[in-house]
């Protein structure tokens, strides 16, 4: 059985069931897995919400399961992983990555902006800042990452870069996070 192609998809990876093919892809810099029922050939996309995550196989090592483990990340969202059971279309969330500091996602905003580049190209941006930052001054900026021919740099959540967006983030905690293992 062979996915279709699409120019507008870059497949990331993809993974092999008894029922099921599992495509990892990126859409206009977005992550999401699509799933394709071998005997039926029915396929579903299964997205999450917000913008700026990353998807990533989480080791799945059982050949005849229905249940696909997916490693979320994104820059407001400590890392997570899903179980997804590709029959039912369920989802459960299995452990979260804990932040001994404390950490409340809603307290940010991450979106994507669009730049056009010189040739035209548009580059996706994923921007993250606290909700109570004032856009209305200019405001320091870390800028990390790089695409290009197809790639890109994935950046998710990082407990060391939480002193980045938290000003009253000590470093003795910051330390701690660390020590844990994170």
């Amino acid at each position: 059985m062979l996915l279709p192609t699409d120019e507008s998809i870059n497949c990331k990876d993809f993974l092999v069931f008894q029922q099921h093919v599992v495509s990892l892809e990126s859409v206009r810099g977005q992550d999401r897995v699509r799933i394709l029922h071998m005997s039926s050939g029915q396929e579903h996309v299964i997205t999450f919400p917000g913008e700026g995550y990353v998807l990533e196989d989480a080791t799945n090592m059982e050949f005849a399961t229905d249940e696909l483990h997916l490693h979320y990340s994104a820059l407001n969202v400590p890392s997570r992983i899903y179980c997804y059971d590709m029959q039912h279309r369920s989802l459960r969330m299995l452990k979260e990555q804990e932040v001994p500091c404390g950490h409340d996602p809603e307290d940010f905003v991450v979106q994507r902006v669009w730049f056009s580049g010189e040739d035209g190209v548009e580059i996706p941006t994923t921007l993250a800042y606290r909700k109570d930052l004032d856009l209305t001054c200019p405001q320091p900026t870390v800028l990390t990452g790089y695409g290009a021919y197809g790639i890109k740099e994935d950046i998710g959540f990082s407990i060391a870069a939480l002193s980045l967006f938290e000003p009253w983030l000590h470093l003795r905690c910051w330390r701690t996070c660390v020590a844990v293992g994170f």
